[in-house]
């Protein structure tokens, strides 16, 4: 490649980094007064934990986890990280050490790592995949325009970072630069299992496939090593909490949720139940919930991904007949898409779980569709047909803000929040319907609703005192536990009665705050 070669790809990486930049200030500002955070919340109550010097822990708990944390003496401690990946919270405490703990700094963090993968997306296509500098920049704007990765990087999430560390470690392991590229992929990996712990499934994937594949067995051990060097902290951290170095892995096999016992059960409710007790004593109602699973997934998966034509255009692509090279890349996509999925089908497979086939989508669906229309290079329908394609690729991230800014169940008043620190000392613990959002605004440790208004005091008496009790009435028919309507009671005009706990404060939305007589 000529030093002209190499500059005009360094412009086109910049333009595309500066029209992702634009495209992502536009969303937040347009957005802005509709954003909830959800666990971008519990990410941020880590990162400035941290910075106040509290150590890797975080505010809000899912009730069941009391449990845990009463059972190895930690309910007066700071909380610790057990039901979340610690790396967006590290990543957010490193944003907040130099912006301060702001919501914008939320969205600024996973934002950050959404634009580091635009250059990565654009030269994995060049430099790996071999593509042309159209194909390449075709793809990337799909890519970049995909509903899924920009509400991750908007609303504080980790799927834009899970799709950075995985191509990022593709990249090192297929393209050997330098003699440390199997310990950078490693050190990725390790990364990318801080970030998402389900990431662990394609590493494992990635590395059988390597190794069936006859990979130098010192490559391997590089890789392995690095990733264990990154990992072991963590382990160490869960085991000096629980006395078992993987609890954070059973916190992700949320395998219980959706199955005929646990109907009704909020995803909170299932964190901390034995994965490998349940299937022992409920084997069936996991078969029919894997098998209702796969049924639901993949007949809303092309709904949801929001790239319908790179969807078709891929899947023609994955059907033509290639050489060797394309056909092993369409074996391990094919192979890693549908293990995955196999996988998570036993837990909750959401979309976002797949994100980081959105890239191979994106790339091939694009690849194929260039190819197909290729004998109108020369004319202007050519140009019109891309921009065609990439506008309606770009649909999934056009439901992303109709859907957002239509959802009344997100929007708060952050005022309602602040007032509980008016209320309740720092030591205080809140039980609310928006657990996450205390946590982060009122800066207080906080847990879900018990699933019974008269379950509180039984709280309260076995796992640690409720000092006070936030209903946020716009968010209550999103949280609130399902069986139980007393709860609901929030919406009539006679405020709700809790035994032992006095209304301290009604504000003007309807939402309630409730502290314990003393």
């Amino acid at each position: 490649m000529t030093s002209l070669h190499r500059l005009r790809e360094k412009y086109i990486l910049l333009v595309l980094v500066f029209v992702c930049t634009l495209l992502l200030t536009g969303l937040y500002w347009n957005l802005r007064t509709h954003i909830y955070f959800d666990d971008g919340f519990e990410f941020a109550q880590i990162g400035r934990n941290i910075i106040e010097g509290k150590g890797i822990s975080i505010n809000s708990y899912p009730l069941p986890g009391l449990l845990i944390l009463q059972e190895n003496n930690l309910l007066d401690y700071p909380w610790p990280v057990l039901h979340k990946s610690p790396f967006m919270g590290i990543a957010m405490s490193v944003a907040m050490s130099i912006f301060g703990t702001y919501d914008w700094v939320i969205s600024l963090s996973s934002s950050f790592f959404y634009i580091l993968l635009i250059p990565v997306v654009y030269i994995f296509a060049r430099r790996v995949l071999e593509f042309d500098i159209p194909s390449s920049i075709v793809s990337t704007l799909v890519i970049m325009t995909n509903g899924i990765l920009a509400e991750g990087a908007i609303f504080g999430m980790s799927e834009p970072a899970a799709v950075f560390f995985f191509l990022t470690f593709l990249f090192f392991v297929r393209k050997k630069q330098h003699q440390y590229a199997y310990y950078l992929a490693g050190i990725i990996a390790g990364l990318a299992y801080l970030n998402r712990i389900e990431s662990l499934i394609w590493i494992i994937i990635i590395v059988g496939l390597l190794f069936f594949r006859k990979f130098p067995k010192k490559d391997l051990q590089k890789l392995i090593m690095s990733f264990l060097v990154i990992v072991l902290p963590y382990w160490i951290y869960n085991f000096s909490k629980t006395g078992n170095p993987f609890f954070s892995l059973q916190s992700f096999i949320v395998l219980v949720v959706g199955t005929s016992s646990f109907t009704y059960y909020p995803y909170a409710e299932s964190l901390y139940i034995n994965p490998i007790i349940f299937i022992q004593t409920h084997f069936f109602e996991v078969l029919i919930k894997w098998i209702r699973n796969a049924w639901n997934f993949f007949w809303s998966f092309p709904q949801q991904l929001g790239m319908p034509l790179s969807l078709v255009f891929f899947i023609a692509w994955v059907f033509k007949k290639g050489d060797k090279k394309e056909n092993f890349i369409k074996a391990y996509v094919i192979v890693s898409f549908f293990t995955l999925a196999g996988i998570l089908f036993f837990m909750i497979p959401e979309i976002r779980f797949f994100a980081i086939f959105v890239p191979f989508i994106g790339y091939f669906g694009t690849f194929y569709f260039r190819t197909y229309i290729k004998p109108l290079s020369t004319t202007r329908i050519y140009y019109g047909l891309v921009i065609v394609y990439i506008l309606i690729n770009s649909i999934g991230l056009a439901v992303f803000v109709h859907e957002t800014k239509n959802q009344t169940a997100y929007r708060y008043s952050e005022e309602e929040f602040i007032a509980i620190q008016k209320h309740f000392d720092e030591k205080a613990v809140i039980a609310s319907n928006i657990w996450r959002g205390v946590g982060w605004y009122g800066k207080r440790k906080s847990v879900s609703l018990p699933k019974n208004i008269g379950d509180v005091n039984n709280v309260s008496n076995q796992y640690v005192e409720i000092d006070g009790i936030f209903l946020e009435s716009s968010d209550l028919y999103h949280w609130l536990p399902v069986w139980d309507l007393g709860w609901r009671d929030i919406e009539k005009e006679a405020p709700l009665k809790i035994e032992d706990y006095v209304l301290v404060e009604k504000f003007p939305s309807g939402s309630l705050l409730y502290k314990k007589y003393k």
